[in-house]
């Protein structure tokens, strides 16, 4: 039996009567007939003929990977291109907040510091004093994305070793 290129929860959107209804329930990211889903490509380009729409793009001197939009029923015949290593979920499920115009909007209520929504824990308003001044600290949101680089990191590695 050949090797499986894609991940196995796939089958049940897949297999699904209603894509759609599937993917909300396990909160997934699902619009227009397709799923977003990582494409991890053999050091290659996305092959062409399958309807993804791409999002975003990472390509290192030994890794390609591809977030993007694939139709459901493109997910199989994709991932067994020669162009595709494997196809899978996001990490964390992105949720899509489309409003009725089509365009996407971000939840409005910030987190602060403590983890509470500002929202929430003031008026609306934020109180930050926002300056250029350098005080030797990382900018807000840079550990946390050097905190997810070194998950990722992690978790290739622990993939391909």
């Amino acid at each position: 039996m050949a090797e499986r290129n894609y991940d196995p929860s796939l089958d049940e959107i897949i297999e699904a009567d209603d894509p759609l209804q599937t993917a909300e329930a396990n909160g997934l990211s699902y619009r227009n007939g397709s799923l977003l889903l990582v494409l991890e490509l053999n050091d290659e380009e996305l092959p062409d003929g399958y309807g993804v729409e791409v999002v975003q793009e990472y390509s290192s001197a030994n890794l390609t990977l591809v977030e993007g939009y694939v139709p459901v029923e493109s997910i199989r015949s994709l991932s067994n291109d020669t162009a595709v290593k494997y196809v899978r979920l996001p990490s964390q499920p992105v949720t899509q907040n489309t409003e009725i115009d089509g365009s996407n909007k971000m939840n409005g209520a910030a987190m602060n510091d403590t983890g509470d929504n500002e929202v929430d824990a003031t008026d609306g308003s934020s109180e930050e004093n926002i300056s250029n001044d350098s005080d030797g600290e990382p900018a807000n949101g840079f550990t946390a994305v050097v905190a997810l680089l070194s998950v990722v990191a992690v978790a290739l590695y622990a993939r391909w070793s």
